[in-house]
């Protein structure tokens, strides 16, 4: 099943006729040359070397931090972007003005498939342009929490050639929702490039809050090149209200493209209802913890963009072997704890982000670099249990610790094959530290593996207990090397004389158990069966450290028992 499109925004007008709209040189209906963007036509306005408006009368809205989107043809001999070739134009009837947004060297989004001579132009009201056009009042004045009219205006530099028609408008929009995508199905999941099809279509636009499976000309999603695709406006996956989705993608690209926005306008949303089932897989898993071929999501320099997977409706959640990069505004997942192991986050890097919330996710192998969570309270990882959590990399962004627990609700924290690079080595109360203890409460820490973390004893205000848990493997073998079964192996701290271990060998020579790491140990070996070859006994010494792991050699008595 094709994808289904809901377009969350407030369509202002199709441009399919003249009714409502004011333009200083007039406009006509076009329904071919150019073909419109979106059926049934589009409006064009002669601009011979001078600049012209045109608007829609419109209910006086709320634009205050909104984007605004124009689908624009600007023809002629068109001027620059400071000038005002292209401009998007707001008023409240006393104060109108054209915001300069394109021009001879500056495009808007565009496709390289389907209606190629147009561009969708967008304007956000929380950043606007410097450079303006006063047609009435004063831009400092304009009231965006009543805009009663929304159009645009072109400045070419040369006479229409021919006296006719040179600059063109279709579809227009207004809000920060971006596209909602439900559909797909076991065989036929739901693809990025559907989406970009379907943005380039020029079938008719179902209208806004309309689901549809045919319609286009959203000017939101494009292709740009093989497995690349651009962005400017949100993604939703899933509704939470009606409908389900099964979205799968594999080696895919995706860019929040840079429109000069509000860091709080780029975001995914994956949701789901009751009713419907919400599945979600970028990548391909390959087993526990291993994920490949997964999909970069990428948010350039400047740019702020959100993750949010927190609906306890999501039925599957999967990124494996993904990428997601300067994703400034939180990567959150679930905290439902019926979700378990069908939200599995494998072998996925998050690279300048903000504090990612792993809630109850299975979030095994994966790399957490430069993270942008600075502070002396800030953590590039929330953690509120460890359940299904494992093989974590940290890489300091210079600032900020690597963990930070809100709760001791989830201790014991098992912290298995953890390392850290770039924090500080010992507490200092700098914020760079590894871990801090947000609790309230004393919380233990079971180090397995990895690394210890360093405790901001300054900053936390619980106690933290570190058990740095280590694995001791000691295998006895002969002098040729082969496993002796049934070897009495006593392990013992040195400095306690506490005892660790005393086991008996497996069928394959071995002794393995954890214990906390950096202890002196004293290590005791014999074998001696009634029947049997006996052995010399093996007294040695050694560290727990980050893990040990000794072979000890046994030599035959020559002596054998009656």
């Amino acid at each position: 099943m094709a994808v289904i499109i809901t377009d969350n925004r407030t369509v202002v007008n199709q441009a399919d006729a003249t009714t409502g709209w004011t333009a200083s040189s007039g406009v006509a209906v076009f329904t071919s040359a150019p073909n419109p963007v979106e059926a049934t036509g589009s409006l064009g306005t002669q601009v011979s070397n001078a600049t012209e408006t045109a608007y829609q009368a419109i209910t006086a809205a709320n634009l205050t931090d909104t984007i605004v989107y124009c689908w624009l043809l600007p023809g002629g001999v068109i001027d620059t972007v400071a000038n005002g070739g292209t401009q998007i134009y707001l008023g409240d009837n006393t104060d109108n003005i054209g915001f300069h947004v394109g021009g001879s060297n500056g495009a808007g989004f565009r496709h390289d498939a389907g209606p190629v001579v147009w561009q969708c132009f967008t304007l956000d009201t929380s950043t606007l342009p410097t450079n303006s056009t006063v047609y009435n009042g004063v831009a400092a004045n304009l009231t965006l929490t009543a805009i009663t009219r929304i159009g645009n205006a072109f400045k070419t530099l040369a006479k229409s050639v021919g006296g006719v028609e040179n600059c063109f408008m279709d579809i227009s929009f207004y809000g920060n929702g971006g596209l909602t995508i439900t559909g797909g199905g076991s065989g036929t999941e739901g693809k990025f490039l559907e989406i970009a099809v379907r943005d380039r279509s020029t079938a008719n636009h179902p209208g806004s809050g309309v689901a549809s499976a045919t319609g286009g000309g959203y000017g939101i999603c494009r292709e740009l090149g093989a497995d690349l695709f651009g962005l400017q406006g949100r993604l939703q996956f899933g509704s939470a209200t009606t409908g389900s989705v099964n979205f799968l993608d594999t080696g895919k690209t995706i860019v929040f493209e840079n429109r000069g926005f509000g860091t709080n306008k780029y975001g995914y949303t994956i949701t789901g209802n009751g009713a419907g089932t919400t599945s979600f897989i970028l990548g391909t898993r390959g087993g526990t913890g291993i994920g490949s071929n997964g999909c970069s999501l990428v948010t350039p320099t400047g740019v702020g963009a959100f993750f949010t997977a927190t609906s306890a409706n999501i039925d599957t959640l999967g990124l494996y072997g993904c990428s997601l990069s300067g994703f400034t505004q939180g990567v959150n997942f679930t905290t439902d704890v019926t979700a378990g192991p069908t939200h599995e986050i494998f072998a996925t890097t998050f690279s300048g982000c903000s504090q990612i919330t792993v809630g109850r996710t299975e979030f095994k192998n994966n790399s957490i670099q430069g993270s942008l969570a600075t502070g002396t309270t800030a953590g590039a990882v929330l953690l509120e249990n460890t359940t299904n959590v494992s093989g974590l990399s940290f890489t300091s962004g210079g600032t900020g610790h690597a963990i930070v627990i809100n709760s001791a609700a989830g201790s014991p924290f098992d912290f298995t094959d953890f390392t850290y690079d770039g924090y500080a080595a010992t507490n200092g109360g700098t914020g760079n530290e590894v871990l801090v203890n947000r609790s309230g409460a004393t919380i233990t820490i079971n180090v397995s593996g990895g690394d210890a973390p360093t405790v901001d004893t300054t900053n936390s205000n619980g106690t933290v207990i570190v058990n740095n848990n280590v694995t001791v493997n000691i295998t006895v073998v002969d002098t040729s090397t082969n496993p002796i079964v049934g070897a009495v192996v006593g392990v013992y701290n040195s400095a306690t004389s506490t005892e660790l271990a005393n086991d008996e060998t497996d069928v394959s020579g071995l002794v393995s158990f954890s214990t906390s790491g950096s202890q002196p140990v004293y290590i005791r070996v014999l074998k001696s069966t009634t029947g049997s070859t006996r052995y010399i006994p093996v007294e040695t010494t050694g560290n727990t450290g980050s893990g040990l792991n000794l072979t000890v050699t046994l030599n035959e008595d020559g002596i054998v028992d009656p």
